[in-house]
């Protein structure tokens, strides 16, 4: 474990008795992988919603090199 979760579970912020209810249920490895399927799904919509179309060719990248065209996905 590491000091910062140690640091956590002493500070009384969190409720470590509820901590322990959760890493201890049955279900708690897959509550883990629906929460990462969640967190990946919102983090590829707003990459795709922040990516720009097309990139104007007169615009250079900062190695100097034109980047290609980019097309949505």
């Amino acid at each position: 474990m590491s000091d910062e979760m140690v640091a956590l579970l002493k500070s009384g912020r969190i409720n470590n008795r509820l901590l322990c209810e959760l890493a201890t249920h049955k279900d708690f490895i897959k509550f883990l992988a629906d929460i990462e399927i969640y967190v990946d799904g919102i983090a590829t919509m707003q990459i795709q919603n922040s990516t720009p179309l097309s990139i104007p060719s007169g615009m250079k990248s900062l190695n100097g090199i034109a980047p290609a065209k980019m097309t949505p996905i």
